[in-house]
């Protein structure tokens, strides 16, 4: 099966806190990678082929200093070393930053506030620590939707 190939998956809810001010762009998705990628020196095919994102903040464009910023990054079979490293550069930020181009709205000007697991809301220091979405856990989730009403 196609879809067992790709479970389980690990997610981590990452909470940034801008140090500056900054201004994003109406759409995050694409600067959130483009930030994730050449910050913290991923290669293309770790990235593109194990890890995605998610950036609920989309629409937010003003971000003040203390004011904190939220994504998901999402890892899926044979990411896990990946998604291990671009937690490890998120807690050195802001030092593990390459560029500091006060055009730039991610830099230098970010810190890590806290990383939770996805699923279970528990903050974490390492990967190991995520739990699993895995085959059963989709099944089940499957079954609940399966029999809900709809409108």
């Amino acid at each position: 099966m196609l879809l067992s190939s790709l479970l389980p998956l690990r997610a981590i809810s990452i909470t940034l806190q801008f140090t500056e001010n900054s201004k994003l762009p109406f759409y995050h998705q694409s600067i959130v990678n483009a930030w994730l990628r050449y910050l913290f020196e991923l290669p293309d095919t770790a990235y593109e082929n194990y890890l995605c994102i998610d950036t609920p903040e989309t629409g937010c464009i003003d971000y003040r200093a203390k004011d904190y910023y939220r994504f998901t990054l999402i890892a899926i079979r044979g990411g896990e070393t990946s998604l291990q490293h671009l937690l490890e550069k998120l807690q050195q930020l802001p030092h593990s930053v390459r560029h500091s181009k006060t055009k730039q709205p991610l830099r230098d000007n970010l810190r890590l506030h806290q990383a939770c697991d996805l699923f279970t809301g528990k903050a974490i220091e390492h990967t190991t620590q995520l739990s699993v979405y895995d085959l059963p856990q989709l099944q089940a989730e499957t079954n609940l939707w399966q029999y809900a009403q709809t409108c």
